[in-house]
């Protein structure tokens, strides 16, 4: 009987602990959980270095005073709970959008440096007071266009707000004489809470915000009327390329080849230098930046000088590795070219590829392409090394058609 009772009371008691746990989470949670909150941290004197950089402004909607608040804009899937606030713009034409700005802040808990975000586009839903996907739990799905940036972080303002910026890839599309809705929210679990800073004033219609657990459905306008603190910049389309072509110098038809694949290789000899040449172009509309050339070379070949010299080259078997660092702008339609002599080595009849990768910074994204250029090592017929050959092969530009039969005999 003692026993029985003893596990009876063990028993309620952790049945008490369990339900005691919930009710406690779920009323600090409820108590917790707010649509708006003024901004917790005090001006710090930090100022952000992205600020007085010089950028093509399309849209300004204000930047948040020292005395701003902060409308919660999270999506949370812990808890769960989904807010947003979305805020108006327009354009007189086509605009092509590449660059979002915004602040914010939090609150309930520690400030986090970096967290994702979600960034809608909305349309009007014909009112003109509010986006589509009134009245869902989650509007999102409406959404014109959705971009997630995962590990965006913010710098402090002088005025305590934390500044935020995302390149749009690809930009979005603004079609001239309509109205759109941005809403940028932070995605990470409670505690604490994420806001979207206002600004002084109000530009078309004042901004909305959804927080259905709280009983507020999307879109409501926020009480009092206020905008909120962000920016739009460039209006064309940036759309960076960059290519890289990788040729080897054949001394008996003196041309450039791309030798992009093994049928397409090309005879060298062994015991003589080669020459490749690697080009890099830039194909967009924008400056390129931080370009770096990777080289990889086959030990068929023996690396030994470039122009320019590359910045770092080693070798780990069985590869010569070459590195050339770039700072730009190389601008659109110009070039790089670098050059690489290298011995040959062999073995004989060895088909063996050399690989070139290229990188580069633009539009706030990595661009890259990469190439290959094929080789034939071969030795040469030691029973037809006779004078008039060598001579040939001293003139290779005389007696084109003999040159031709005699390389295609494996001769040279």
């Amino acid at each position: 009987m003692k026993k029985i009772l003893k596990g009876a009371v063990v028993l309620l008691i952790a049945i008490a602990m369990v339900f005691s746990t919930v009710a406690i989470a779920d009323t600090n949670d409820k108590e917790t959980l707010q649509t708006w909150a003024s901004n917790p941290i005090k001006p710090s004197g930090i100022v952000n270095p992205n600020q007085g950089n010089n950028r093509d402004i399309i849209w300004h909607n204000g930047e948040p005073s020292a005395d701003a608040n902060l409308y919660s804009s999270q999506f949370d899937e812990c808890y769960p709970f989904v807010s947003q606030v979305a805020d108006d713009f327009h354009f007189e034409e086509d605009t092509y959008i590449n660059d979002v700005h915004w602040w914010g802040g939090f609150w309930g808990g520690d400030p986090i440096e970096c967290i994702d975000f979600w960034i809608y586009f909305y349309a009007d839903d014909g009112s003109g007071n509010q986006p589509t996907g009134a009245g869902m739990d989650d509007p999102s799905e409406t959404a014109l266009a959705a971009y997630f940036f995962p590990g965006v972080c913010g710098e402090l303002d002088p005025n305590g707000f934390y500044e935020y910026d995302a390149v749009l890839d690809p930009p979005f599309l603004a079609e001239g004489c309509q109205k759109y809705w941005i809403a940028i929210q932070g995605v990470f679990c409670f505690p604490p809470q994420w806001g979207w800073a206002n600004t002084d004033g109000i530009q078309l219609h004042s901004a909305v915000q959804g927080f259905p657990v709280l009983n507020m459905p999307f879109w409501t306008v926020i009480d009092p009327e206020v905008d909120m603190a962000w920016y739009l910049t460039y209006g064309e389309p940036c759309e960076p390329c960059i290519d890289v072509e990788k040729f080897v110098w054949d001394k008996w038809n003196q041309e450039w080849v791309d030798a992009d694949t093994e049928a397409e290789a090309v005879d060298v000899r062994i015991c003589n230098d080669i020459t490749y040449k690697i080009v890099v172009h830039n194909c967009g509309d924008t400056d390129i930046t931080n370009i770096v050339i990777e080289d990889k070379m086959h030990d068929s070949l023996k690396f030994i000088t470039g122009d320019p010299e590359p910045d770092e080259y080693y070798y780990e078997k069985p590869f010569w590795y070459m590195t050339w660092y770039f700072p730009g702008p190389l601008k659109p339609c110009e070039t790089i070219e670098v050059y690489i002599t290298a011995h040959v080595e062999g073995p004989e009849c060895s088909n063996d590829y050399n690989y070139v990768l290229v990188k580069g910074d633009a539009c706030g994204n990595v661009v890259r392409d990469d190439d290959y250029c094929w080789v034939h090592c071969h030795n040469r017929a030691k029973e037809f090394n006779t004078p008039i050959l060598n001579w040939l092969q001293s003139h290779p530009n005389m007696f084109p058609l003999l040159q031709v039969v005699l390389q295609r005999l494996g001769l040279f």
